[in-house]
């Protein structure tokens, strides 16, 4: 495996990205979307580590494009690209290439920060994209969002493309150093074959997303977020069952079904499925993803 760095930078974090230095660590965690028949690994990282800081990761997946953002709450800064992803005919290998983030992706990672409690400033412009660039299924690859040059910190993706998502997982946690298993580690992974909204189908809304907690957005009808357990001070209720790779639950006077083209749960099994209906959400498009707990929580 080949690791490779495409770079591009900011005008607007050569002054502002400063921090204490610290101990080289991973601190903005890992998560994965897929996208024709592809898995891409999203690692953020600040170099050297800071013990000021806050990296908050949000991406999204259409047919062809993955939106991804960056967030660094203490030092203020906000990135954004979009990253578009071709297979080479013939190879293994796959055509990498990063643009500007669409203005409508960044709107709603604004919408979500904003329901979180959290204000975010406005996009530093990229001033230079990388060009596009041919990697070998497996290569890992590092994207240099922004470098302060006084002090030598860097915001850093450390990407990874594969068919493999064992070869994924397997890197992935190679970055860490072991741990003590808890629920925490359990994830519920979704590549949609057929949703179904009281018996309809809807639009295609994704690639392949896995968290621990998993949503979607409707229009008019907000935001949904699924998870196999309850959450201490949230209004998640038991709305339906998880069977091996289907998803069936009934909130709110609407029944859905979601068939996966994998098991939701590891290798299968039947369990209880819970659901947080955000009917106020703004939603604009129909979106799958995975995300954390909202910053406020709602009394059940």
């Amino acid at each position: 495996m080949k690791t490779l760095t495409l770079f591009f930078w900011s005008a607007l974090a050569l002054s502002m990205f400063m921090g204490t230095a610290a101990a080289d660590d991973m601190e903005g965690g890992w998560g994965t979307v897929g996208i024709k028949g592809m898995t891409v690994l999203f690692m953020s990282d600040v170099q050297p580590g800071s013990t000021d800081s806050e990296v908050w990761n949000w991406f999204s997946a259409s047919e062809d494009v993955i939106h991804r953002v960056l967030y660094d709450r203490v030092r203020s800064l906000n990135f954004g690209y979009d990253l578009r992803l071709e297979p080479v005919e013939g190879t293994t290998k796959v055509m990498v290439t990063v643009k500007p983030i669409s203005p409508s992706a960044m709107s709603r990672v604004k919408n979500d920060l904003d329901r979180m409690g959290k204000s975010m400033p406005e996009p530093s412009d990229i001033l230079r994209y990388p060009e596009p660039q041919v990697v070998e299924d497996g290569d890992a690859f590092s994207l240099e969002i922004a470098v302060n040059r006084r002090t030598g910190v860097k915001l850093v993706d450390l990407l990874m493309v594969s068919r493999d998502r064992l070869k994924i997982q397997q890197f992935a946690e190679d970055q860490y150093p072991a741990r003590e298993f808890t629920i925490d580690e359990v994830h519920m992974m979704l590549s949609p074959k057929e949703f179904l909204l009281n018996g309809d189908p809807i639009p295609n809304i994704g690639g392949t997303v896995s968290g621990h907690i998993l949503f979607f957005t409707i229009p008019d009808r907000g935001r949904y977020l699924l998870s196999f357990r309850p959450h201490e001070g949230y209004a998640f209720r038991k709305a339906g069952v998880i069977l091996v790779n289907k998803m069936t639950f009934t909130i709110d006077g609407d029944h859905f079904e979601l068939e996966s083209t994998k098991p939701v749960m590891g290798d299968g099994g039947k369990w209880d499925l819970w659901v947080l209906h955000e009917p106020d959400y703004q939603a604009s498009d129909w979106l799958l993803g995975a995300t954390g707990l909202p910053t406020h929580p709602t009394n059940p």
